[in-house]
């Protein structure tokens, strides 16, 4: 497990930062204001910090490390689910 914290503002930026029409995530007022469905995949690369974050990040550094593959010079993340 990873500690993360985020601000609505985090949740507008990043609605806002993908192209997100729909008002329920764009607007804090919002009767049914609420979090992009993939934020939560964000937040390991943001972790408890609430400014601006260098890439990689302090909390991806922190996190779980790929293994290493012999002859590998990139690896594909190829799945990601979010759990409610």
């Amino acid at each position: 497990e990873q500690p993360v914290s985020y601000l609505t503002r985090d949740l507008l930026l990043y609605a806002a930062g993908i192209g997100c029409t729909e008002n329920r995530f764009l607007y804090e007022h919002h009767d049914d204001f609420e979090a992009f469905p993939t934020y939560p995949v964000v937040l390991g690369f943001k972790g408890t910090d609430r400014d601006i974050v260098s890439y990689p990040s302090p909390a991806m550094r922190a996190g779980a490390q790929t293994p290493t593959l012999p002859g590998a010079q990139v690896v594909l993340d190829g799945e990601r689910y979010i759990e409610k």
